[in-house]
């Protein structure tokens, strides 16, 4: 008596490469230099412009529209800024600088966006295609990929916190 047929073996077979020819035309995607995965240099840079959040802005966020932290008597002050919306193309990325006043060091940022689409590829205060480092501006880096087959340029607007 079999176990097995020769059928179900076949099918166990066909499906088995099948799943690796895909995942193997997803890796060829994704690591070609496509959109999703740029180089250095066909990084793209937009300056905008932005603004103090406002009280109403950071209460919305959960958070004391005028912290301060004391440590060794000093006051520590912190600003939140938002920019002006900023417009992604369906398949491409982009990065924006978010600038503190001088005197101010950024110690966070992100993205606000009501969109699934938009995901973030970088935050920190490196420049993303030389890693150079500036205490004053947060990069927000972001991708617009058509996850819900809606498509279609969408916006973000980046954020930073300054201390000082």
């Amino acid at each position: 008596m079999k176990l097995f047929s020769e059928k179900p073996r076949f099918l166990v077979l066909a499906g088995s490469i099948a799943l690796v020819a895909i995942g193997a035309v997803i890796f060829a995607a994704t690591s070609s230099g496509g959109p999703t995965n740029e180089t250095n240099d066909q990084l793209k840079f937009v300056d905008v412009e932005q603004q103090r959040a406002t009280p109403a802005q950071v209460r919305q966020a959960g958070l004391d529209p005028t912290p301060v932290a004391k440590k060794k008597g000093k006051k520590v002050k912190f600003k939140s800024f938002i920019s002006d919306p900023v417009t992604v193309e369906e398949g491409q990325g982009l990065y924006v600088p978010i600038t503190c006043p001088p005197g101010w060091k950024a110690i966070s940022g992100g993205s606000i966006s009501n969109f699934i689409n938009l995901v973030t590829s970088n935050s920190g205060t490196n420049r993303p295609n030389n890693g150079a480092f500036d205490p004053r501006i947060w990069w927000v880096g972001m991708t617009n990929i058509n996850l819900d087959n809606i498509g279609g340029p969408l916006s973000y607007r980046g954020t930073v916190v300054c201390v000082k």
